[in-house]
Parts: C-alpha cells; sequence; structure tokens
C-alpha cells in the first residue's frame, strides 16, 4: 500500500518557481520523487503562478489549432488538384479526335480574337490595367462592349468565314457580337458574300480602320458658351456648362482638344505650379528604413493611421486615429482623431512622441512610420531637426511594410471596438472614450511586461510610463 506523502506550500512554490525559471517538469517529479509525478508540478505551478499558466494554455491551443487547420486546408487543396487533374485527363482523352480535326481552325480564332482585343485596348485605358487584361473575364467584358472592339469583331468574322469552314451562328457567339448588327455592317459597307470571296469569284473587300464619331457642332456650342461667359473657363466646367445649357454631353479631352487649337479664342484656365511635384516631395523627405526585419536592443516607436468604422449620431464614419505605440512595452504613447489622415494629426502625435522620449530619457530614440504623404512632408522633417531627440525611419512599401506597428493597430481596434462598441453621439465622446480605453490597455501592457520578464538579470521594473 502506497503512503501518500505531504508537502508543505513553501515546497510546493519552490517547485513552482523552479519550473517558471525554466527546468522541465519530468526533470522534477524524478529529483524530488514527487507522488503524483508530473501532473504535480502542473498543478501547483497553476496554483502559484495562474495567469502565466493560462496565457501559456492559450498559445499551445492557438497553435494546435493554427496547425490542424493549415493541414485540413492543404489536404482540401490537394483533393481539388487531383479531382481538377482527373477531369482534365478524362476530357482531353475523349475530344482528342474532335482536337486534332479543329486544331488549325481553334488557333486561327483565338489568335484573330486575341488581335481585337489588343486593338482595342487603347480605347478602354482610362478604364483598364492593360497588364492584367487577358486575365480577368470581366475586364475582357468591359472591353468586348465598346464600339472600337464590335468595329473589329465584325471584320475579324466575316475574314475568318471566307477562310475557314465554321458555323456563322457559333463564330458570333465566340465573339460576342449579334447576328444584327453583323448583317447591318456587312451592308453598310458592301461587303460580298463571303461564300463567293472563298470559293475565289469575288475578291476580298478592304477594310476600314475605326474612327470614333466627333460631334459636329462641338466648336459652335463653345462659341455659344464663351460669348454669355467671356472669360477662362476649365474643360470640366465647360463640360458641365454645355450639359445644363444644351442637353448635350461633349467630352472633357474632346474640350481641351478644341481650346489647344484655338487659344485665342477659347481660352481656358491656368493651372499653377507648384513649387515640386510629389515625386520631388518623396525623395526631398524620405528617411531610411533604420529597423529593417527586427526591433530587438532598439528603443523603437511606431506611428500609423487607422480607420474606425463607426456610427455618429446615426451616420457611419470612419474616423482616422493616428496612434504612437512604444514597441518595447506595446503601450500607446499618444493618438490624434480626424476625419482624414493628414499631415496635422501626425505632427500631433510626433509632438506627443518626442515629449514622452524627452520625459522618459529614451536615448537612441527611433520612430518608424510607413512612406505616406502625411509623413513624407516638411513640417514633420522640420520637426524631427527642433526636437533633436528621436531619429525618424520609414520603412518601404510591400510585404509586411513596419510589421510591429500593423499588428497593434489590428489588436486595439479589435479591442476597443469589442468592449466599448461603434455607436457614438459626438467625434469628442468617441475621443474621450478611446482615451479612457488607452489608459486600461497601458496599465494592463505595463503589467505583463513585469510579469514576463521578471526573471530577467537585465530586467529593471516599469511602474507607470508618462
Amino acid at each position: 500500500m502506497k503512503i501518500r506523502k505531504i508537502y508543505s506550500d513553501q515546497f510546493k512554490r519552490k517547485i513552482a518557481k523552479e519550473y517558471f525559471n525554466g527546468k522541465k517538469a519530468t526533470d522534477l517529479a524524478k529529483k524530488h520523487e514527487l507522488s503524483g509525478g508530473v501532473q504535480q508540478v502542473y498543478s501547483w505551478f497553476r496554483k502559484f503562478y495562474p495567469d502565466v499558466y493560462y496565457n501559456m494554455n492559450k498559445e499551445k491551443q492557438e497553435g494546435q489549432k493554427n496547425i490542424m487547420k493549415n493541414k485540413e486546408n492543404q489536404d482540401k487543396k490537394q483533393i481539388a488538384q487531383l479531382v481538377k487533374a482527373l477531369e482534365e485527363s478524362q476530357s482531353k482523352v475523349k475530344t482528342l479526335e474532335k482536337e486534332k480535326e479543329l486544331d488549325k481552325q481553334l488557333i486561327d480564332i483565338l489568335k484573330t480574337k486575341n488581335q481585337v482585343l489588343e486593338k482595342s485596348k487603347a480605347s478602354c485605358a482610362n478604364l483598364i490595367n492593360q497588364k492584367n487584361l487577358s486575365k480577368c473575364e470581366e475586364q475582357k467584358l468591359i472591353i468586348e462592349n465598346t464600339k472600337i472592339y464590335k468595329h473589329y469583331a465584325y471584320i475579324a468574322c466575316y475574314e475568318l468565314l471566307t477562310r475557314i469552314n465554321i458555323s456563322q451562328n457559333k463564330l458570333i457567339k465566340f465573339f460576342n457580337i449579334t447576328k444584327k448588327r453583323f448583317i447591318e455592317f456587312k451592308k453598310r459597307h458592301c461587303w460580298p458574300n463571303f461564300l463567293d470571296v472563298r470559293n475565289g469569284v469575288k475578291p476580298m473587300p478592304k477594310f476600314k480602320k475605326y474612327q470614333g464619331k466627333v460631334a459636329p457642332n462641338a466648336k459652335k456650342l463653345l462659341n455659344k458658351v464663351y460669348k454669355v461667359h467671356n472669360k477662362p473657363i476649365s474643360a470640366a466646367d465647360l463640360n458641365q456648362l454645355i450639359f445644363f445649357m444644351f442637353g448635350v454631353r461633349i467630352s472633357i479631352p474632346k474640350i481641351r482638344e478644341i481650346q489647344n487649337k484655338y487659344p485665342a479664342q477659347f481660352k481656358h484656365v491656368n493651372r499653377k505650379k507648384t513649387k515640386y511635384n510629389s515625386n520631388d516631395r518623396k525623395e526631398k523627405f524620405t528617411k531610411k528604413d533604420l529597423l529593417l526585419n527586427s526591433i530587438e536592443g532598439k528603443n523603437a516607436f511606431g506611428i500609423d493611421g487607422v480607420h474606425y468604422p463607426v456610427v455618429i449620431k446615426g451616420t457611419h464614419k470612419k474616423p482616422v486615429i493616428v496612434i504612437s505605440y512604444d514597441l518595447r512595452f506595446k503601450t500607446v504613447v499618444g493618438f490624434h482623431a480626424e476625419f482624414s489622415e493628414t499631415s496635422n494629426s501626425a505632427y500631433q502625435v510626433f509632438m506627443k512622441t518626442s515629449a514622452y522620449i524627452k520625459a522618459n530619457d529614451v536615448q537612441n530614440a527611433i520612430i518608424q512610420t510607413d512612406r505616406g504623404s502625411a509623413f513624407v512632408c516638411e513640417i514633420i522633417n522640420n520637426l524631427e531637426k527642433e526636437a533633436n531627440n528621436y531619429t525618424h525611419s520609414m520603412s518601404k512599401a510591400g510585404f509586411k511594410h513596419n510589421p510591429w506597428t500593423e499588428s497593434l493597430n489590428g489588436w486595439v481596434k479589435h479591442s476597443f471596438i469589442e468592449q466599448y462598441g461603434k455607436y457614438f453621439n459626438s467625434l469628442e465622446e468617441f475621443k474621450n472614450t478611446f482615451q479612457e480605453f488607452i489608459n486600461s490597455w497601458n496599465v494592463f501592457k505595463i503589467s505583463m511586461y513585469n510579469l514576463v520578464n521578471a526573471n530577467r538579470s537585465t530586467y529593471s521594473k516599469v511602474v507607470s510610463l508618462s
């Protein structure tokens, strides 16, 4: 019969502390010959260090869940890929003979359609990114609805019918045009029957390039507007005036073309020239990335703007909060809320961060931001020189730029909305509530920092942050 051992609280605390300091539970159970074994070490550790124990368990559970999810997703992807491969191979085997016969015809048709799409790109340059044109079906449909595409599609269909023995209806469906319009287009341009051209009875007709319709009275309408308003007018204003006065739409590029052609008759507003454009400003005020992929051993601070989707007086708003973090303790140094991210809000937060650095005597401080227009400006650049107690660093655009600040933004935003909700009576109430939340956030983060780092030799306890 086993005799149950009784252990004192002092002994239990000692074992729990040794496990907290990094010793293995199995080694401790063997060394002290514990009757409960490893589970007794865990139970004492849970009793004397409850916060640390539950945090460790949470991390383990989340890690296991993520591993299981990743495995399930990988299995599903592999199964889907195998099913696709089988379906493709089966369809290829079934249609092999048909493909051999129609291979040349299909290649010819596909080539002609791609040529038509290429010709029609220019008319959609303002609507569509040409690099992704062939990848996206929706973008192809946008082009296929333009007049220039239909013009070249009619010509391509007619050419293919004269060369290939293929159904006219199938070809029309493939090019996404209507049969009625195709027949009208042929009659308008007096093209002979495609069978006569194919058999060599009649020659191939000459095809005209597409010419967009130009309003013949555009110049007259502009003249009438200038008689009423005898002063320089911008093309955008003229577009609106002509529509309100005559109910006719003339495109802004067409108006500019007429203004440039007849500058004495149709004067336009000269744009004010700035001292430097946006590219010059970026080159002048952009800073190097001093943190790169690590903040270890550095007194780093992160500043970034976040949209908060809230409801103020019954209307949906998205105020931008520019927040500054002390990345060592993961605490909030300061913030400024407005309805847009401006250089003024960034300046206010930089001022608060600089005062914090000075009050806490932080040496070699680095403030990390992205390269947005709110931070790449003269005001922020001048403040760095005036304060002279920090160095401004800017992360490069791309994957994981300024990741520490971005992750803290996500945690703070989620925690705030979960705790206080989205409904506020005014922007001031929203700011005051956010300040209240930040105070409690900072207290929690400092206590967590003290708890986690208590056993480090180089650690000095943080009481509060001003």
